[in-house]
């Protein structure tokens, strides 16, 4: 496949994936929606103009565009199946499936595109160069920005316990927080949290999400 052919398809993926139509991106970036459906179908050229404002209305680098079209074709980074979510269940005040939603395919993204950079370079993939916890560690650094830029829940400024809190919602004085871990072991994580009691979000295995109190 040529550059512009897998930048195009990449390009109508993620505008897909955003629930963005083709007139939204063109208004956004000042071309027709008919150029753009010759740019997503490999018709057209990318000038540079139009490739950086194509990046920024579909959020994202052009960068992170131009190098996730090129990995995408190797191995696409895993999407969350919503059905599986359970929406009965609580969630910490203010936050939504949605914003989980996001922050998991953003996370996932990142971590397929550290490894896709990795084997493309001829080297192994991420996880055999660290070890189970220190994996596990880094995993929950990413989700935690990824919860920042997609939810209310934004760094905590003291780097204390929590590690996120939502400044829009008050309990007692307090914004609400939340404190993030991740395993790689099923049925692992919380039992290492020092007995602090709060809204908790473990990570298991990069794919198995709950919350529990």
């Amino acid at each position: 496949m040529d550059a512009k052919t897998a930048i195009g398809s990449h390009a109508r993926r993620l505008r897909e994936r955003k629930g963005l139509t083709q007139d939204q991106i063109a208004n956004k970036t000042g071309i027709s929606y008919q150029f753009l459906s010759g740019l997503e179908n490999g018709r057209e050229n990318f000038s540079i103009n139009v490739l950086e404002s194509l990046a920024t209305a579909l959020d994202c680098s052009v960068a992170q565009l131009v190098t996730d079209a090129f990995a995408s074709q190797e191995a696409a980074p895993p999407f969350v199946n919503a059905s599986y979510f359970r929406r009965q269940v609580p969630l910490p005040p203010g936050m939504r499936v949605e914003h989980l939603e996001t922050a998991m395919n953003a996370t996932q993204s990142l971590i397929a595109r550290i490894n896709a950079n990795l084997i493309a370079s001829g080297a192994k993939p991420l996880p055999q160069y660290i070890q189970g916890n220190n994996f596990s560690g880094l995993v929950s650094n990413v989700f935690c920005d990824a919860l920042n830029d997609h939810s209310p829940y934004k760094h905590n400024s003291d780097q204390a316990y929590p590690d996120l809190i939502n400044p829009l919602v008050r309990d007692g004085g307090k914004a609400a927080g939340l404190e993030v871990k991740s395993t790689i072991q099923i049925g692992k994580g919380g039992e290492s949290h020092n007995g602090h009691s709060g809204w908790h979000l473990i990570a298991q295995g990069l794919f198995i999400w709950w919350w529990f109190w």
